[in-house]
């Protein structure tokens, strides 16, 4: 065991690779903290390179490998890493070492006679202070915190829990170290991030398995090729995104020229017969569609992942919607309406990569970005012509020349006319849209978004990708377009920055007379915002809509379902009942006419089942939003505290004295009855403090106290998204767990798939690929793997992120119906309401409850209406 701790490693990566994403620093800092010196590092390094690439932190391959060799020389400065060795000298030492032990050792023949006299000896030799009994050597220089770390036992392993595991009222004394099966940690695999699940990686420090466990997880080495083919794809998407924003800022700079020109557009969008293309290939996701967006209405676009909601918002920022080849959408989003959009993740070009936040903002603002610019270039025109006319030799030829180079300089910027480029009308055009005020107004939308002062002095390279979204969200607020379109703008806001957004579009007057359409998983959030609902069906390929609120259509469809359900079954009894008559006489006989009768109903219920099928055609929709029950096994009750923080002090920089720790004096505890969330703003220790709890940091003061008997299960954002999709749900249920490999076992395996509601009829889903089965299913598929282990502590952090709507209900039903311990980090209020009843708040660096959640949320209310 190396033995070096977490928190070195992690202060030295949070410094080296600053404005990289908080998850991924501290998932760097645990490889480094798990690597085997005898492997080497060079797998390591270029998986380091590799996340800095696909995250964005670094636009070149050139430019991550010279931010990752920065951080070795760190790491290895520090004594965490060692020089590697020359492939030459690791062979002379492995052949030396091999001679050696070839030779035979002075002094074995005496100690063969002395154990031979003396058999007693062997056993004195053996035992743990005996007098061969070897001791390892410690460097005088070396860490206190890490030699506390290599004089730790490792962690104690053990089969499945059995009921003798139960720890009786004297037996739950307070031990450090947490216990675990080897289902346990195979079950871990499913909830690391996406990086983990590309490697096959688990980070944490593990005791001795067994042979073949440790082979099953041992790491596969990626081909060059595959890795080439990884790389170009992700550089093919990233241009391909950058493209597609450079197209919506040049139809955005269209639509200002636009309006100088025609005035701005105040009517509605409405668009008849369109199609909605696949971009994946295969059937259009809608047909014969229609669309009417009107202004001062809100919109909740609602529908099962995968069935078209960003595609949709795509197609109406590029004003392609019904459009094709023929651009017909050009009618449908006018010339004139300013549209902005904000998809859910955020790829910089070299040129945002160093813009502050602030600069950001004050570029969405097209019109008055135009306005300077054309500002500027006048007053360059001015200096220009006077520096000419007080020129005395010049002649009459290069007079003509220096007028006509000015009268092109002028017009190399496209304008409306000459007359709208003039001096008085920029200024009147730059005072009609505040442009003195634009700084400070950018200002307070990023702070009311969550920016601290050190935050907004950042660059866009130096922050998160939740942070670069907010700052895009904040500029979209600040350019009031005509027609504001939002992807997910909630996944990656506090709660009390969603309160403050929805508050935003309901009540300010920019929004009164203006369109907006939100895709959001958030049920508070689209109940609070949306006045009117758009829902795309999968099945149908129809989009339709319904005046309302949120709830509104969740009623209307409700009632619509058990309509539909009831005519359903009269139909079906009718239909039973002439076949019934139909039936009769031939069985029994009859005349000529009743045998006649008989055929007649019999027409009539064939007819009837043609039009039955054609209406079930029509409304399968209303079957599309249905679930399956998910349930969850625990692992029973255990008396007292399953986790205990005692006084904890923790900070990613161990030494720092400069400010205070990012969590210091926390005192907490969970019970098996705890159902708790924990809330504040992003970056205040939400998720350390997670963290701490399953033993996956050790804290700089104070204690955290495990149950050695309790296991915990962690379910994240990226749960559904780690599941390889080449692999049937069964055949990676069987790789998590092996077991004896009898057919009893895959019968275990296969029901509690079905219990998880992964059935394997009607339809069969446990065997086919994982890549068939929507966000929800394969969400289903990982949480079975946390089910299986029966876990008494579920941790979830933030597991709504990537689901729809349906899919965070049946997961609130799930957790609701779990008898565990729950710890829970979300910032949706309905899931958050359903499954948790305490709250506490993490801020300044302190842990304290609130009354409840309910009056945490009406606070966070009260402050923005403040």
């Amino acid at each position: 065991e190396r033995g070096v701790v977490t928190v070195m490693s992690g202060a030295i990566v949070a410094r080296v690779l600053a404005g990289l994403d908080e998850d991924l620093v501290e998932y760097i800092a645990g490889l480094v903290d798990d690597l085997d010196p005898s492997s080497g590092d060079a797998e390591l390094r270029d998986q380091v390179a590799e996340f800095m690439l696909s995250s964005d932190y670094c636009e070149t391959e050139a430019a991550a490998a010279a931010k990752r060799d920065d951080l070795w020389r760190e790491l290895r400065g520090a004594g965490i890493l060692k020089e590697a060795k020359p492939a030459a000298e690791k062979k002379a030492s492995k052949k030396k070492k091999h001679h050696a032990q070839q030779l035979p050792r002075v002094g074995d023949h005496e100690q063969d006679q002395h154990k031979t006299t003396n058999p007693a000896a062997d056993d004195t030799a053996d035992a743990p202070g005996g007098h061969n009994t070897p001791t390892l050597p410690q460097e005088e220089d070396a860490h206190p915190r890490v030699v506390a770390a290599r004089s730790r036992p490792p962690a104690v392993t053990s089969s499945a829990p059995s009921s003798s595991s139960i720890p009786t009222a004297h037996d739950s004394s307070e031990r450090e170290t947490t216990t675990s099966s080897a289902a346990l940690r195979a079950a871990r695999t499913v909830w690391l991030e996406d990086e983990d699940y590309e490697t096959g990686r688990v980070p944490e420090r593990r005791a001795p398995e067994e042979p073949h466990e440790a082979t099953k997880r041992a790491p596969s080495r990626k081909k060059r090729g595959t890795a080439d083919k990884s790389a170009a794809s992700r550089l093919s998407l990233k241009q391909r995104q950058l493209d597609e924003r450079a197209s919506l800022r040049a139809a955005q700079e269209a639509a200002v020229r636009a309006r100088w020109r025609q005035g701005g557009y105040k009517g509605s969008i409405e668009s008849k017969q369109f199609s909605l293309a696949n971009p994946g290939g295969g059937p259009d996701l809608l047909d014969e569609a229609s669309l009417s967006l009107v202004r001062g209405r809100r919109y909740a676009l609602v529908g099962r992942n995968g069935r078209g909601k960003s595609t949709l918002l795509k197609a109406l920022a590029r004003r392609d919607v019904g459009g094709g080849s023929s651009r017909a959408g050009d009618d449908v989003v006018p010339e004139t309406c300013l549209v902005h959009y904000v998809s859910q993740d955020v790829t910089l070009s070299v040129e945002e990569a160093d813009l502050r936040p602030v600069d950001v903002v004050l570029r969405a603002d097209v019109e008055r970005e135009l306005l300077l610019d054309l500002e500027k270039q006048n007053t360059s025109n001015t200096s220009a012509a006077s520096s000419s006319s007080t020129t005395e030799d010049t002649s009459d030829a290069a007079a003509k020349e220096t007028t006509t180079t000015t009268k092109k300089k002028t017009t190399t910027k496209p304008t409306p006319s000459t007359a709208s480029s003039s001096p008085e009308v920029i200024a009147e055009r730059l005072a009609q849209c505040d442009a003195e005020t634009a700084p400070r107004r950018a200002e307070v939308v990023l702070s009311e978004l969550g920016f601290s002062d050190e935050l907004r002095a950042k660059k866009l390279r130096e922050l998160s990708g939740g942070w670069r979204v907010r700052a895009f969200l904040a500029a979209a607020l600040f350019a009031r377009p005509d027609l504001l379109l939002l992807d997910e703008p909630t996944n990656h806001l506090s709660i009390g920055a969603v309160v403050w957004l929805a508050r935003e579009l309901c009540e300010s007057d920019v929004w009164a007379d203006r369109v907006v359409v939100v895709v959001s998983h958030d049920r508070a959030f689209l109940e609070a915002v949306s006045t009117d609902v758009l829902h795309i069906s999968g099945v149908a390929r129809r989009l339709s809509q319904t005046h309302g609120s949120y709830s509104t259509w969740l009623a209307r469809r409700a009632e619509q379902k058990l309509a539909w359900d009831r005519e359903k079954a009269k139909r079906k009894a009718e239909i039973d009942k002439l076949r019934e008559y139909a039936g009769h006489g031939f069985r029994y006989g009859g005349s000529y006419s009743q045998i006649n009768k008989m055929k007649m109903k019999e027409k009539q219920a064939d007819k009837l089942e043609l039009a039955a099928s054609a209406d079930d055609a029509h409304n399968a929709d209303l079957d599309e939003d249905a679930e399956l029950p998910l349930r969850l096994h625990h692992g029973g009750h255990l008396p007292g505290n399953l986790v205990e923080l005692r006084d904890v002090a923790f900070d990613y920089d161990a030494a720092t004295t400069t400010r205070p720790r990012l969590l210091e004096h926390v005192e907490l505890g969970v019970t098996s009855r705890s159902r708790l969330v924990l809330v504040g703003e992003n970056g205040n220790g939400k998720s350390t403090l997670v963290r701490l709890l399953l033993g996956e940091l050790e804290p700089l003061a104070g204690r955290v106290v495990r149950s050695p008997h309790a296991r915990f299960a962690l379910v994240n954002q990226h749960h559904a998204d780690q599941i390889d999709l080449d692999k049937t749900p069964l055949d990676f249920m069987r790789a998590a767990f092996p077991g004896d490999g009898s057919y009893d076992h895959d019968l275990k395996l296969r029901g509690h798939l079905a219990n998880c509601g992964v059935t394997g009829a009607n339809p069969d889903l446990q065997n086919v690929p994982a890549a068939v089965l929507s966000g929800g299913q394969r969400s289903r598929v990982a949480l079975a793997a946390v089910s299986y282990v029966e876990p008494h502590v579920l941790v979830l952090d933030e597991p709504t992120n990537n689901l729809d709507l349906e899919s965070v209900q049946a997961l609130a039903d799930c957790v609701t119906h779990f008898d565990g311990a729950v710890i829970c980090v979300s910032h949706d209020q309905h899931f958050v309401s359903q499954v948790a009843n305490e709250c506490w708040i993490v801020a300044k660096g302190h842990v304290k409850r609130a009354a409840s959640f309910e009056a945490y949320v009406h606070k966070q209310t009260a402050k923005v209406r403040r």
